[in-house]
């Protein structure tokens, strides 16, 4: 796997905190293989410390522990020849402005 590591990748409001570094794992078989969810650390919660669906996992990279946000993609939403990190980036920002509480849009 190919560790992508962007350290301070902003954040919504609604979020316990700004901003948190953001690993993406790229498989050999990238950009045909679409990338596989992503990870944070620190973890990120909400505001109130409730934490997000899908995220209670804790995973070691690179000698660090990453909150594993599970997300996956559904059959035919990635398109080899089209999509790439940036779009799989987008995605990840929509999921984040998602997973905020409306009232902090």
């Amino acid at each position: 796997m190919i560790c992508v590591l962007m350290p301070g990748w902003p954040l919504p409001g609604g979020l316990d905190r700004n901003a948190a570094d953001l690993l993406v794992r790229l498989s050999p078989g990238y950009p045909d293989v679409p990338p596989d969810m992503w990870w944070f650390s620190p973890a990120v919660h909400l505001a109130n410390g409730a934490a997000l669906p899908a995220t209670n996992v804790v995973e070691t990279y690179l000698g660090r522990q990453w909150q594993r946000w599970s997300r996956h993609f559904t059959n035919g939403q990635w398109k080899s020849g089209v999509d790439g990190l940036a779009s799989f980036l987008a995605l990840i920002r929509q999921d984040l402005q998602q997973s905020a509480p409306e009232m902090a849009r």
